[in-house]
């Protein structure tokens, strides 16, 4: 109906306490954000990928982390995620 998803009962959902892929993206992006910042030692240049932006360095990272992380594990069930019961009622 006009391109809307239906979306599983909340009761047809077990969540996952922790999502690690997620929480592994957001460190992943940290990382590189102090990484890139330019000089983490004085008199030593650290390499930066997109020079003068290491917000957006450590948010690109964090994106690509969680998607390749999503996909690889939590998709192939390695890793527990948010799951629907195969009987649930769709709103």
């Amino acid at each position: 109906m006009w391109g809307l998803t239906r979306l599983p009962r909340m009761d047809d959902v077990a969540f996952a306490s922790v999502r690690w892929v997620a929480v592994v993206a957001y460190v992943g992006g940290c990382a590189v954000a102090v990484l890139t910042a330019g000089s983490l030692v004085p008199g030593v240049d650290a390499p930066q990928l997109l020079p003068g932006i290491t917000s957006l360095n450590g948010i690109v990272a964090a994106a690509l982390i969680h998607a390749v992380g999503y996909y690889t594990l939590e998709r192939t069930r390695i890793v527990a995620g948010h799951a629907v019961d195969d009987d649930a009622e769709y709103v």
